[in-house]
Formats: structure tokens, C-alpha cells, sequence
């Protein structure tokens, strides 16, 4: 789980990062940087390349920062913990956000196979939401002070 939890810890800042240096921060389409960060994820377990594609993730701009929430689902295979520790999600909600074309693109920049996306997925499993947020400076409040004349 440790390393789950760092994974979506870096696509966080990843996002977060090329989002604030985006043109418009709120309008940056953080698709191809999940699916390109969380895709590794398939080697724990070729069934978490489903919970990648369901992640959520929210950008916002307050005053001078750009503001990341990330959710991802990280379904729980330990039989009694699932009960206790997690939360029931329809496995229709997991699949929504599929995108074969693009979990392909990814998967042959790394130079791998692309994985099946019909693995074995629990009938509404459970999962725990790793929450994780992440700030960086909007580069567009940054004034540009440099002018010609100016000496570098």
C-alpha cells in the first residue's frame, strides 16, 4: 500500500506541476499524466489498471496557487479488512473512465504489452480512497519583469 500511496503521491505533483504552468490551470486536462503515472501500478496487479482509469482528480486556482485534490481507489483484497477499512463502489463506477487508446499509448512508451482491461475485478469491491492534495505557484501571477533593455 506504501507504495501505492507514493505513486499517486507523485501523479499529484506531477499534475499539480504542468497544470500551474499551463495557460489556464482549471482547464489542464490531467488524463494522459494519470493514466502515464498510475500505470505501473499494473505490475502489483494487472486488476489496479481498472482503479487508475477511476481515479478523480480537481483542479482549482485560488489567488496565486494552483490547488490539486486527487482520489484515487485502491481496491482492498484482504477479506476482512475490506469490510472494516473500506467502502463499497460498484464495479461500473470503477470502469467509467476507460480509455483503451490512450491506457495503449502509455503502455508502448514504456515499451510494454498493453494490459487486458478485462481482468478479474471483484462484482462491487471494496476500496479505500487515498486522498491526496498538492499546491504550486500559478506561473501566469508571476510578473514578467524582463524587458529588453534590461541586462541579463
Amino acid at each position: 500500500m506504501s507504495y501505492v500511496f507514493f505513486t499517486v503521491q507523485n501523479a499529484a505533483f506531477t499534475i499539480v506541476q504542468k497544470a500551474a504552468n499551463s495557460a489556464i490551470p482549471q482547464q489542464y486536462n490531467p488524463t494522459f499524466d494519470l493514466v502515464y503515472d498510475l500505470a505501473p501500478l499494473e505490475k502489483i496487479n494487472s486488476s489496479l489498471i481498472v482503479t487508475t482509469l477511476a481515479t478523480q482528480c480537481q483542479i482549482q486556482v485560488q489567488s496565486e496557487q494552483v490547488l490539486l485534490t486527487l482520489r484515487y481507489p485502491m481496491i482492498i483484497w484482504v477479506p476482512l479488512l475490506n469490510r472494516l477499512w473500506g467502502q463499497r463502489i460498484s464495479s461500473a463506477a470503477l470502469s467509467q473512465n476507460l480509455n483503451p487508446n490512450l491506457l495503449k499509448t502509455v503502455f508502448q512508451l514504456f515499451h510494454l504489452p498493453s494490459p487486458s482491461l478485462t481482468a478479474s475485478i471483484p462484482s462491487d469491491p471494496y476500496v479505500h480512497w487515498f486522498v491526496v492534495s498538492a499546491s504550486a505557484l500559478d506561473e501566469n501571477s508571476v510578473p514578467n519583469t524582463a524587458s529588453p533593455e534590461s541586462p541579463i
